[in-house]
């Protein structure tokens, strides 16, 4: 098809359809790049109205989205482009794989469901329409015209059915004319009726689509975190780890290295982007950290922005095996500035040290961590935890004075009925709780902390870390508490 069109496009460079139906090739043959170019050279020669459809988001989203972005016309474009940028997929890319794929099927509808003798086009068929919506069905098959098998007396002929079926969701569309032509079809209900189904469906689903391939998302293992930053911000950790065997190393300088593509974005509620970072990131095979059978390479990120709710967008790329993995989670981001006495969160890790050589640790304050974002860990193995305190109060001598307290306890879920009833009654005492205390001395009105816990005699199984600081001079106490894992 490609090869075809390539050819047809030069002996008529100014045939729509051929730019279009070009673009189609490419973009499933994953050749984006040149299938935007070519979808942009064929609305060259559009009509407006055709044009528009190309790239107006209206079809794809809800009858009540449609009205509200029709309420204010003079940011109905710019409104349309923020929603486009809201639904790409994967923003590190220069391209929007979400309006790649909604012009894709509408030069599908188009090439499938257009009749040129008749002035018909694609789009504006109920096929088409559904199509574009909800692209191509799991299933499709056709039924034949039968004489004497329909359910309406007056109308003996049963035309032909052609039937859509989607995982959650069926369309059926038929023949009513006996012009191969199809639409809706009709029924003696609404849920039979698919004129009226399509209807219900635009506003409770109207877009249906799922770009990465499963054999090409990486799973990813993420944890953030929250300590004071500069100016009143709040500074965010995100750690995360990924499955060592889901990316692909090359052989370069003298050793297996993998460089993958890194972005951070937070969005403001309005869908603007209130922060944004991304850079290659290169990891060593010689990297990877073992918990239980598998293999994982970690890595951290810091940034700052100001305390609100948002939408965070993390994403990695691997170029080389063209996986992805996409994190996206509406976070709320806490206010750490304050005169009172105030805990960052508490962030588990594998290791931290004073100082050491390894490349896959990562620098906070004097120390050097390598983060736990799975929150698992090999039984026996210690755990180890960092955290921040800020505006510890100072005594007559300008000294802070204040208790660290951290409770181990087993996640209750893991208990059995009777037991927990029979802790309930007192017949028997609360087992596995570890509570460790001890008290410091400072100069300094923030301290940055960090603990080894010995779990060597812990089994494997959930528990929870409750950690408590008190602020001796002024008898305040900040709480966090922090759930992981135990594993064989």
């Amino acid at each position: 098809m490609i090869d075809l069109l390539e050819k047809a496009v030069k002996i008529i460079p100014s045939d729509k359809n051929c730019h279009l139906f070009l673009g189609f090739a490419y973009y499933h043959d994953e050749q984006y790049e040149l299938a935007e170019r070519e979808f942009e050279e064929a609305m060259k020669y559009m009509e407006p109205e055709e044009r528009q459809l190309f790239n107006s988001i209206e079809s794809i989203i809800t009858p009540t989205e449609k009205m509200a972005l029709k309420s204010d016309p003079r940011r109905y474009h710019r409104n349309v482009a923020r929603m486009w940028q809201m639904k790409d997929p994967l923003i590190l890319t220069d391209i929007n794989e979400r309006k790649l794929e909604h012009i894709s099927r509408i030069a599908y509808a188009n090439l499938r469901f257009s009749d040129f003798d008749k002035g018909i086009e694609g789009w504006k068929t109920d096929p088409g329409k559904v199509h574009i919506r909800f692209g191509e069905p799991e299933t499709l098959y056709r039924t034949r015209p039968e004489i004497g098998s329909s359910d309406d007396p007056r109308n003996p002929l049963n035309h032909s059915k052609e039937v859509w079926l989607y995982p959650d969701f069926e369309f059926i569309f038929e023949d009513r004319f006996l012009q191969n032509r199809y639409e809706f079809a009709w029924g003696n209900t609404p849920e039979n009726d698919y004129r009226n189904v399509y209807e219900r469906m635009i506003a409770e689903t109207p877009d249906y689509y799922d770009f990465i391939q499963q054999d090409r998302i990486i799973e990813i293992a993420t944890d953030i975190s929250e300590f004071r930053g500069s100016s009143n911000k709040t500074k965010l950790s995100l750690s995360y780890a990924i499955p060592a065997d889901s990316i692909h190393f090359v052989y370069r300088e003298n050793k297996w290295q993998s460089v993958l593509n890194q972005g951070i974005f937070i969005l403001n509620e309005d869908g603007h982007r209130v922060f944004q970072s991304s850079k290659p990131v290169q990891f060593n095979e010689t990297d990877q950290y073992k918990v239980s059978n598998e293999k994982y390479l970690l890595n951290q990120a810091e940034f700052e922005n100001r305390s609100g709710s948002y939408q965070l967008i993390f994403e990695v790329q691997d170029p080389e095996s063209k996986k992805h993995a996409s994190l996206r989670r509406n976070i709320e981001i806490s206010s750490i500035s304050g005169n009172g006495l105030a805990l960052s969160n508490v962030q588990l890790a594998f290791r931290i040290e004073r100082d050491t050589s390894e490349g896959y640790y990562y620098t906070r304050e004097d120390l050097e961590i390598l983060p736990n974002p799975l929150k698992r860990f090999n039984a026996g193995d210690p755990v180890f935890i960092y955290y921040e305190i800020y505006n510890l109060q100072k005594n007559e001598n300008g000294l802070t004075s204040f208790n660290v307290e951290y409770t181990i306890s087993p996640n209750k879920m893991d208990e059995s009925p009777v037991k927990k009833i029979l802790q309930r009654l007192r017949l028997i005492s609360p087992s596995g709780d570890i509570t460790t205390s001890y008290p410091f001395e400072g100069n300094s009105v923030t301290e940055y902390q960090y603990q080894q816990i010995g779990l060597g005699s812990f089994s494997a199984g959930d528990y929870s870390l409750t950690l408590r600081i008190t602020d001796l001079n002024a008898d305040e106490t900040a709480t966090e508490k922090i759930h992981f894992e135990l594993e064989e």
